[in-house]
């Protein structure tokens, strides 16, 4: 009898092991094999056990997993019917219908049945411990950071008394990826590098492969690059040794992060393009495919790509949100800021918030600190307000914060089954409006949670526009999307907004109140209605909530009114600072226009003195970002070099008009006279305020005459001395001087244009960036070239000849004699001079 208990135990350690390592097939074999000896013996408890352990095998590993699953547990409980009880058995069986329907996104059934199943079973037993880990998953889940690592350590404790290696290896694991999460790096490094050591040991490569991978990504968070790549590498090479793909594809994302880190964004997009596209994350794995997409985003950003950085980045968020992983979207938010920042101030600002409030919420003190850093440096203001706890950080997060808090100590056992139970709908809104600062979306979220909730056919939330006294709402859910507007006073709705009272109508069609004629012209029958004030943190009504015809018959209860009064409580608030935010934002966006405006008036004062060199400063402006682009040179230094390309001659406001309007050649002492505006334009635009990342445009505008060789004015800097930006106008103005009619000749033809370039290269320009000129798309030179003339611009057929063609290219075909000239070239040399030197043009000169 001693062998056979023996060899029970092994042939289930065994079952459960290759359960872990997913060998399912194996796994199955060797419970069944155990249960066929149970059967022989009639050990009903242990047939019982493999009934449970078959259930959960089958769940993970089948496609009909759900009927199959749940069958086998029904069997298991069905044969201890008549049976005197056994605790843990019974323990067991609850503890996997919680684990299924835990999978299912039954989360209060789940709930309820882990809570029954620890309620049979001491603090000594595995299984107490098993169920412990269970729950510490449901409450990591609802952001219930506290309850969930008060029963991660009870479970590790447990185990590590009873001494089940396996076990404790799988709380450690839970235990390090959870303080892994939460930015607690330190110790996270220890828990899973001691299960790397015990899964290492079981063979099992798959999971040690996943656990290489998620040190490598904190050793990347705490900038040890080196150890980060060195457990990169052997991830992926575990991985493709064990054929794991998606694990394989999860390590090549970390190898691209870790070149992003390394400043090497093509090597990235070249990993993401051959080693992680293959592995199709869109089908297999939303969190895979978004975190691709960030990385993406990320190597596009320094690249200079911002657009195609920020699509991604959206993408990522809404991916990361889909599937419900808060830290990798506060990530994904706080990437879209740092893209944003010299792009766009107010959707940095935007992201930054959204950011902080989902690393505050989710103990991402790393990140929270990192943001709070970002706020300081774009605005010390707010900064000390979330230092502070001030408006910021008070209005924005203390309140709905209070809220979630206080719905974590309620106990969601002892509600509903309903996998849609008023508690679980109440959180889900107060988690979405903590992240949420678009009142459409607001308005979206807060109407659909509020009818699923209350059990509704409809939904409307008003809100108070108090300078037109009027109540309006872009949400109608079951009767689409349009926005209503209707006097504040009028209607139920009405009522409630000026009255602050609660209408609650049980029969609409027997009560004066309900006006009958709004359901005559809709054809919508009403019979039920609860409307209820909306208020912020200072108790004064800021909308209505309407909601109609509680479904199955029955009609809104005192329970109805209490839930949404509590949704109205957190909604208001949300709204309210929605509002508070976005008029905060418009301020910035105003103050980002007028500097906008301002700089582009500076540089049209200069240009409308002389009409022959209109569109000057425009061009210079558009041929220096073309250079810039080609040059792979970041997004922030190319918005500092625009604004200084659009300023660079704006010191000839102190040049005569004689000398600058002058039709003709210069004279010596005319020519001396025209240089002095590169002093002048230093001179005024060093006594300008510029914020910090514009400092350097007085100093790269009023370099755009020296020369390579150090022959220009008027600091007569050479080489590498002179500004990058400096260098680059250098090109960008003479290009366009030469490209343009001007007081003293016509335009130049473009093959002597071309021909100028080369042969200044090294000696008026810094030769490598000439060459980049010459490696820019004809059409992108051109779409600059004809800005500001009476010439046609390209058309979309034009586009497309001229985009596959370099300068260089066209260099080369100029050189060519006509008669050597293929088609195909002649015809790109007739429609480039047709709109470089137009008909009209020619007639003129002539």
């Amino acid at each position: 009898m001693t062998d056979i208990n023996e060899k029970t135990v092994t042939l289930i350690q065994l079952g459960l092991t290759e359960a872990f390592k997913k060998n399912f097939d194996d796994a199955v074999k060797y419970i069944e094999k155990v249960q066929k000896l149970f059967l022989e013996r009639k050990d009903v408890y242990n047939i019982a056990i493999c009934l449970a352990e078959l259930a959960l095998i089958h769940y993970q590993n089948n496609s009909d997993r759900l009927i199959r699953s749940l069958t086998l547990l029904n069997d298991a409980k069905a044969i201890l019917d008549n049976q005197p009880q056994n605790a843990e058995v019974e323990a067991k069986i609850l503890h996997y219908y919680g684990t299924i329907y835990y999978s299912e996104k039954r989360y209060s059934e789940a709930l309820k049945y882990f809570r029954n199943a620890l309620e049979l079973v001491n603090n000594n037993n595995l299984e107490y411990a098993k169920i412990l880990d269970s729950l510490a998953i449901f409450y990591l889940r609802i952001n219930n950071h506290q309850v969930a690592e008060k029963y991660l350590k009870e479970a590790l404790k447990c185990k590590q008394k009873i001494g089940n290696e396996l076990e404790i290896t799988i709380t450690k694991l839970l235990y390090g990826r959870y303080l892994s999460n939460i930015e607690n790096y330190d110790e996270a490094l220890l828990y899973l590098s001691e299960a790397l050591k015990f899964i290492e040991g079981l063979g099992d490569n798959s999971t040690a492969a996943r656990i290489q991978d998620e040190l490598a990504k904190i050793y990347l968070e705490i900038g040890n690059i080196e150890a980060a790549e060195e457990l990169c590498k052997k991830s992926m090479d575990l991985a493709k040794r064990t054929d794991a793909p998606l694990v394989y594809a999860f390590s090549c994302c970390t190898l691209a992060n870790i070149k992003i880190k390394q400043e090497k964004p093509k090597e990235a997009l070249q990993i993401l393009e051959n080693e992680v596209k293959p592995a199709s994350f869109d089908l297999t794995s939303i969190r895979g495919y978004a975190l691709a997409k960030r990385i993406k985003a990320m190597a596009f950003n320094q690249l200079g790509q911002i657009q195609e950085a920020i699509v991604n980045l959206h993408e990522s968020v809404e991916l990361f949100k889909e599937a419900g992983v808060n830290a990798e979207a506060a990530r994904s938010y706080f990437e879209l800021a740092e893209t944003y920042k010299n792009e766009d101030h107010k959707a940095a600002f935007a992201n930054l918030i959204e950011a902080f409030k989902i690393a505050k919420s989710n103990n991402l003190t790393i990140l929270a600190k990192k943001i709070e850093d970002f706020i300081y440096e774009i605005d010390q203001t707010e900064w000390a307000n979330i230092v502070n706890k001030a408006a910021f950080k008070e209005k924005l997060t203390n309140d709905s914060e209070s809220i979630l808090n206080a719905l974590n100590l309620i106990d969601p056992s002892k509600v509903s089954t309903n996998p849609r139970d008023p508690l679980i709908s109440l959180l889900k809104i107060g988690r979405s409006i903590a992240a949420e600062t678009d009142i459409d979306k607001l308005l979206e979220i807060i109407a659909e949670e509020t009818k699923a909730t209350l059990n509704a056919d409809r939904c409307t939330v008003f809100l108070l526009d108090r300078e037109t006294n009027e109540l309006w709402s872009k949400v109608a859910l079951g009767m689409g999307q349009q926005e209503i507007r209707f006097p504040a006073h009028m209607g139920l709705a009405g009522h409630v907004a000026t009255t602050g009272k609660t209408i609650n109508i049980k029969d609409a069609y027997n009560d004066d109140r309900f006006n009958k004629e709004i359901d005559k012209k809709t054809g919508y029958t009403t019979k039920t209605i609860l409307c209820m004030p909306m208020r912020n943190l200072n108790q004064e009504i800021v909308g209505v909530f309407q909601v109609l015809n509680k479904l199955g018959g029955a009609t809104f209860s005192d329970e109805d009114e209490d839930l949404l009064i509590a949704i109205g409580s957190s909604a208001g608030i949300a709204l309210e600072n929605a509002r508070l935010f976005q008029k905060q934002l418009l301020m910035y966006e105003d103050q980002k226009r007028s500097f906008i405006s301002f700089i582009n008036t500076l540089a049209a004062a200069i240009d409308a003195r002389d009409k022959i060199t209109s569109g000057h400063s425009t061009r210079v402006t558009g041929y220096s970002v073309a250079i810039a682009k080609q040059m792979e040179i970041p997004q922030e230094k190319i918005e500092v070099l625009e604004i200084a390309a659009l300023l660079h001659d704006f010191g000839k406001i102190g040049i005569k008009d004689s000398v600058l309007c002058k039709e003709g050649k210069l004279t010596d002492e005319e020519y001396k006279h025209i240089q002095e505006h590169a002093y002048i334009t230093n001179e005024i635009l060093k006594n300008m305020y510029f914020e910090e990342k514009y400092k350097n445009v007085p100093e790269i505008a009023s370099s755009h005459h020296e020369k390579y060789n150090g022959m220009g004015y008027f600091r007569k800097t050479k080489g590498e001395e002179i500004p990058l930006g400096g260098r680059i106008l250098a090109v960008a103005d003479v290009f366009d001087a030469i490209t343009s009619k001007r007081h003293y000749r016509d335009r130049m033809p473009f093959l002597q244009v071309l021909s100028i370039l080369k042969k200044d290269s090294g000696s008026h320009f810094d030769g490598g960036i000439v060459d980049e000129f010459f490696n820019i798309r004809v059409n992108n030179i051109l779409d600059v070239l004809l800005l500001k003339t009476d010439a046609a611009s390209l058309t979309d057929e034009e586009e497309k000849l001229f985009e596959k063609y370099t300068i260089n290219d066209m260099h080369q075909i100029l050189q060519k004699e006509e008669s050597d000239r293929t088609e195909i070239e002649k015809e790109i040399i007739t429609t480039f001079e047709k709109h470089y030197n137009p008909p009209h043009e020619n007639k003129e000169n002539a």
